[in-house]
């Protein structure tokens, strides 16, 4: 059996690269774009196989696309690796800055974090966390998740984790490469994987899962019901999601949002944090002959 597993990072066109491939005569998607599978324990093969639209033919790949499967690394590698070790993964990763902002904003406009932190005090949150300075129970959260999101952005090891395991099998993107230079990045991920590359040559390459901010937070709750109920259908009908989607943005659409900036003081901490990504990210690029545009290390 053959996977194709696109592991992360959050909010770098994980959603987008997925459902360029979704409906590829040789890929088997998944019913749900994340599984989130390997983040359970005692994870089996023909459990695994369950979660795609169908049985994978001869010259067939399963795919799906969970980008929580970097951040959790140190578990989830190792899942992977005794379930499906010939899988082939595709890491995208972003500044990782602009990528904890997107993230700030996507998940304010999913209504999981509260209107009233803004990114610097959700920031200070996610650092005292990290160091041990708070527990769970005294933040305004109920899911560590969103606590953890600094980690998710140390890429250095959790790639290496992969690397270890998988070797030539683990392809990681630039996310500014594949915004400026999407086709090229498909195909060359579509002969990564041995598959029909020429498919792509005349794709309408749509940006998908866009962050967009409700007016009404209690419509935004009934469509993402209905957009996560729907999910299947939706995702072999991609320009019918696309229209329904623009209309209801029209609808319950807000223009703008606040507390969304970076304070100096809050962006000096971030650039420490992350510095030996960045140099990481230097250095991988530069010998894969991409450059690398991470402005808030850049400016």
């Amino acid at each position: 059996m053959k996977f194709f597993i696109i592991g992360g990072t959050e909010k770098a066109g994980t959603t987008s690269l997925f459902e360029y491939f979704v409906n590829h005569p040789q890929i088997v998607a998944s019913k749900r774009k994340e599984t989130d599978f390997f983040r359970s324990n005692n994870c089996e093969l023909e459990d695994y196989v369950n979660c795609f639209t169908q049985r994978a033919g001869e010259h067939q790949t399963y795919m799906e696309a969970s980008p929580a499967y970097l951040g959790l690394s140190a578990s989830v590698a190792e899942q992977i690796n005794q379930v499906a070790p010939q899988a082939q993964m595709v890491f995208l990763v972003r500044d990782p800055i602009s990528r904890l902002r997107s993230s700030y904003l996507f998940h304010r406009s999913k209504l999981y974090i509260p209107e009233n932190i803004d990114i610097n005090t959700y920031v200070q949150y996610c650092l005292a966390y990290q160091r041990g300075q708070l527990s769970l129970a005294d933040s305004p959260f109920k899911n560590p998740w969103f606590l953890n999101v600094l980690a998710a952005g140390s890429y250095q090891q959790h790639i290496n984790r992969y690397t270890e395991l998988f070797g030539d099998n683990v392809k990681v993107i630039n996310f500014e490469h594949f915004c400026k230079n999407t086709g090229q990045v498909v195909r060359d991920i579509a002969r990564f994987l041995q598959i029909d590359a020429d498919y792509f040559n005349d794709y309408d390459f749509f940006t998908a899962n866009k962050t967009f901010q409700s007016s009404n937070h209690t419509l935004h709750k009934l469509g993402m019901y209905v957009n996560n109920r729907m999910e299947p259908f939706f995702r072999k009908n991609p320009s019918l999601k696309r229209k329904v989607v623009t209309m209801y943005q029209k609808v319950n659409g807000k223009k703008g949002i606040t507390g969304g900036e970076f304070s100096a003081e809050t962006k000096a901490l971030l650039r420490e944090f992350y510095n030996p990504d960045f140099n990481w990210a230097k250095n991988y690029f530069a010998n894969n002959q991409l450059e690398l545009e991470w402005t808030n290390f850049n400016e």
